[in-house]
């Protein structure tokens, strides 16, 4: 039997960005190579967030620019790209967003059900911000809905990013919706940075 879990790309750029793109620990310096192709975006997003080397914004906007899979960390490239998805046989695709729904399906199925559990998404603790494991904290509630994180991105870096990773929005199975909310909590009418900052691209 052949599984694959996906993410939505949209969702996934995020948690790559904010997993990688952290100012510490020192493990992290093996993605200072992408810094200076990420830092010539920076000055048309403001100030970088407490703890992160880059902000999301120029993250998003450097692999908006660098359209190609092969100079973009595993961690973001498309899953198209890292698992020659056309030339698997797949039983069944699950989608992580949806775990709490779609898993015991498959547990069912493969005569696993009662005997393994698969914990769901990380609740959110609104004291620190940051996410935690433990559903029966009191002072934490369900995370918000990952597509905030996208509205200070301009609308067209949002396509683009859907561009960028259409064939695992296809191939994977999401739908238009799932799609149109990123996009839609995108902000229209902010302009992109302007093109002579395209010179970077390939700087990876």
């Amino acid at each position: 039997m052949e599984e694959i879990a996906q993410r939505n790309p949209f969702a996934r750029v995020y948690s790559a960005y904010h997993d990688k793109m952290r100012a510490t620990p020192k493990w992290m310096n093996h993605f200072e190579r992408y810094y200076g192709a990420i830092e010539p975006f920076q000055p048309y997003f403001g100030s970088i967030p407490e703890g992160m080397s880059q902000s999301f914004e120029s993250f998003i906007e450097f692999i908006a620019a660098n359209r190609g899979q092969a100079g973009h960390n595993i961690h973001w490239r498309s899953i198209f790209s890292l698992c020659s998805a056309c030339a698997m046989d797949f039983n069944y695709i699950t989608h992580l967003e949806n775990s709490e729904e779609e898993i015991p399906s498959l547990l069912k199925e493969i005569g696993l059900d009662g005997k393994v559990h698969i914990g769901g998404q990380y609740t959110w603790d609104e004291r620190t911000h940051e996410k935690v494991k433990n559903r029966r904290d009191t002072e934490t509630t369900e995370r918000p809905p990952d597509e905030l994180h996208w509205q200070n991105v301009p609308r067209e870096t949002a396509i683009e990013i859907y561009r960028h990773y259409y064939l695992d929005f296809v191939l994977f199975g999401y739908s238009t919706e799932e799609v149109l909310k990123y996009i839609n909590a995108s902000r229209k009418g902010m302009p992109r940075p302007p093109t002579s900052t395209q010179k970077y691209r390939g700087r990876i």
